[in-house]
């Protein structure tokens, strides 16, 4: 159900959902919703001027005429602040203004995604400025300057900032009771953003076989470029992850395990696999 402002002076029609509602636009990014509703109004022309990124709720500015959608759409894509968002999200930024300069395009694996593809995206610019902080939370303004789909969510994101609601993983602080309690508390600033490909079993097993690694390749075996390093259990949870930091940071990376892993290493990017034999 939807609010309807019209105005026949600047031929536009302004529309929002009643109650909050994920996803309003995809409604009417469809030509025939948009023909349904130009009927309803004796109407032979209508088009939105811009999108509502699923997830977030607003004003939909939709044009009567092509001329108006024409200055409507160059506003909303040209490089200027016209529209803020308002977002709440977990932590704190260290500054209290921030800018993004990203270039998004589409996920390459999940569909109606964006992510941050710096050779093949498309320029995309966000401006966010701290408005409040709270002892676990900050509200933040956003700015973005083009127009991309996600970008706000995809910039935050990029910068490690999730937004309170999203889905999240982390390692509680070991040096505290009621660590391993089935309900804890955790700090904001022990949290990430959870991948939004596994379920939360799978992502729960992350933060510790990727922080055992992390600490044995960089914090102890003092791991750069160029060096070559041997991960033994290569094809197990933090072998694997060694695996792929090591590659990631431009060691070469010779893995050991069982025949079966051979695979899964060498695809992780081991340049070298020794496999034992079955028994």
């Amino acid at each position: 159900m939807y609010n309807y402002w019209h105005s026949s002076a600047t031929e536009t029609i302004a529309l929002a959902p009643r109650a909050p509602y994920v996803g309003a636009v995809g409604q009417f990014e469809t030509q025939e919703s948009k023909w349904q509703m130009a009927n309803q109004r004796n109407l032979t022309y209508l088009n939105n001027a811009h999108r509502l990124d699923t997830g977030s709720t607003g004003v939909i500015l939709l044009a009567k005429d092509k001329t108006v959608f024409m200055a409507l759409a160059d506003q909303f894509s040209a490089e200027k602040p016209v529209r803020k968002h308002l977002a709440l999200i977990w932590g704190n930024p260290l500054d209290d203004k921030f800018e993004v300069d990203q270039k998004l395009s589409p996920h390459p694996l999940k569909a109606g995604q964006m992510c941050v593809d710096a050779r093949e995206g498309k320029k995309s610019h966000t401006a966010f400025a701290v408005l409040e902080r709270f002892s676990d939370w900050c509200l933040l303004a956003c700015s973005p300057t083009t127009d991309r789909q996600h970008q706000v969510r995809v910039h935050l994101k990029y910068v490690s900032c999730a937004v309170v609601g999203d889905e999240v993983y982390g390692l509680t602080d070991w040096y505290r009771d009621g660590t391993a309690a089935e309900y804890v508390a955790v700090e904001a600033r022990n949290l990430a953003q959870k991948p939004a490909s596994l379920d939360h079993t799978a992502t729960a097993a992350i933060p510790m076989a990727a922080l055992t690694a992390t600490q044995a390749l960089f914090d102890i075996g003092r791991l750069v470029a160029g060096q070559t390093v041997v991960i033994h259990g290569a094809g197990g949870g933090v072998g694997s992850f060694a695996v792929q930091l090591a590659h990631a940071a431009g060691a070469r990376v010779i893995g050991t395990g069982h025949a079966r892993s051979r695979e899964l290493v060498e695809g992780l990017g081991a340049s070298r696999t020794r496999c034992r034999r079955p028994t």
